[in-house]
């Protein structure tokens, strides 16, 4: 989908978060799902952290400088990254745009630190969401995000970074015929696909409520 949008367009929002956290050097990937009355596009707005010791050696062909330069991505001078930076992000978001989690979805790995700075910032009041990575939870959002790209619902910004990501995704099926994303490559990233379909997760739990959030603005 080449359709874009400006931020600006979503000042004073809601949002839900999707957050897949990074192991030692791999990418981190964070994803705002973002809604307008009347219109059943999904928009995302997200930012990826890459250690910069990954880049010396990284055996895909992702073009993380550039990503930077396009301002989606951060190049972190360590050799791994802080889940709160994650945090960080976001309440620049708040301060920039006003933008308000109103649930922020996590794989429980390398969170906690994400956790704790997201309360500092924002309280428990916008909960942090823990989506388990298994087919029973992520059957249902992960169908849901394959529908709504084949149909041009989901609006990322055509931003290459999570066109690559939804381009290297798989899926992975269990017994009962439930699917789970995977990576058709191992030396390729579906950290932003993973973000995606947090955010998918914890929509369908929160729907009804937060779409009143959405039509009251």
């Amino acid at each position: 989908n080449t359709a874009t949008f400006d931020l600006e367009e979503f000042r004073g929002a809601y949002y839900i978060a999707g957050n897949d956290f990074a192991e030692t050097t791999d990418l981190c990937a964070s994803k705002l799902l973002l809604m307008k009355p009347g219109d059943k596009t999904v928009y995302f707005w997200s930012h990826y952290w890459i250690p910069e010791e990954k880049l010396k050696n990284s055996p895909d062909d992702a073009n993380y400088k550039q990503w930077a330069r396009d301002g989606y991505s951060t190049i972190v001078p360590s050799s791994s990254v802080d889940s709160s930076l994650v945090a960080d992000w976001q309440w620049s978001l708040y301060q920039d745009f006003g933008l308000i989690p109103y649930k922020s979805g996590y794989d429980n790995r390398f969170a906690k630190d994400y956790i704790r700075k997201y309360e500092e910032y924002f309280g428990k009041d916008s909960e942090a969401v823990n989506v388990p990575q298994d087919a029973k939870c992520l059957n249902n959002p992960m169908r849901r995000l394959e529908s709504d790209l084949r149909h041009k619902l989901v609006n990322y910004n055509n931003r290459y970074g999570d066109f690559w990501c939804f381009r290297n995704t798989g899926i992975k099926t269990d017994n009962a015929e439930r699917i789970q994303p995977c990576k058709l490559k191992t030396t390729h990233r579906i950290d932003g696909t993973a973000a995606a379909v947090e955010c998918y997760a914890v929509f369908e739990w929160y729907k009804s409520e937060f779409l009143q959030l959405i039509e009251s603005r």
